[in-house]
């Protein structure tokens, strides 16, 4: 009974998420062992119940009747929000001049959407030898700039790289400043300088969740292809 139980509540979490679930996160939100929540992934899996989506280094996992008639809504609606998207960029400047103001149109915007269901994945699926890092946890005293600029990357990466491609350069830190730059390279919406703001207002909502930051533009250089992100902890 226990056994049938843990697996009904495992396919009702899968239900319920919008973006997949970690073996991490199930075991975490059951209060079971990652051990046990991947043999029942795996029952799951080949009952054809459950699919698990690689984004990246990342296994998220979904209900597979779900995911795969969401995939389907998803790649139809694809052709309509994406120039949905790029008309709102050129169109709104005339509207919205303030960088500040984008910036809070993007933290609504983080709640809105609700990206903490993906961002605590990301956050919290890397195990190392310190402690991953907790809700309202400040780690900036534990944790060095060049092991946070990892986790930053991979945040901005489970949030951006479904609709951009791009590339990092080696992170700036200035450990004493607790300063740390990210230099992307080569997206495809450099042009269009209001995602970038509106994004700063993303990651600065989603970042709060675990760790206090302030995040802003330090320069958009279309010519040279870059977009530098300031992190000031």
């Amino acid at each position: 009974m226990v056994k049938a139980s843990l697996q009904d509540e495992i396919v009702h979490l899968l239900q319920e998420t919008r973006y997949g679930l970690s073996v991490s996160k199930l075991a975490h939100q059951l209060g079971a062992s990652r051990t046990t929540i991947s043999k029942y992934l795996k029952i799951l899996e080949d009952e054809d119940k459950a699919f698990v989506q690689d984004i990246g280094q990342y296994k998220l996992w979904h209900q597979k009747e779900k995911y795969l008639k969401n995939k389907t809504r998803r790649e139809a609606l694809s052709t309509f929000y994406e120039p949905f998207y790029l008309s709102m960029l050129r169109n709104i400047p005339q509207f919205i001049q303030n960088p500040s103001d984008l910036k809070e149109l993007g933290k609504v915007m983080a709640n809105d959407l609700n990206f903490s269901e993906m961002t605590d994945i990301m956050v919290n699926q890397q195990q190392t030898q310190s402690s991953p890092i907790k809700p309202n946890e400040n780690p900036t005293k534990s944790f060095p700039l060049e092991f946070l600029s990892h986790k930053i990357m991979n945040i901005i990466d489970s949030i951006l790289t479904t609709f951009d491609s791009y590339q990092w350069s080696t992170p700036v830190i200035l450990e004493e400043q607790r300063l740390l730059i990210l230099r992307m390279k080569n997206s495809e919406y450099l042009s269009l300088p209001a995602h970038f703001q509106i994004f700063s207002g993303i990651i600065e909502e989603e970042m709060s969740k675990y760790i206090p930051v302030k995040v802003s533009i330090h320069q958009i250089d279309p010519q040279n292809n870059i977009v530098d992100i300031k992190f000031q902890f």
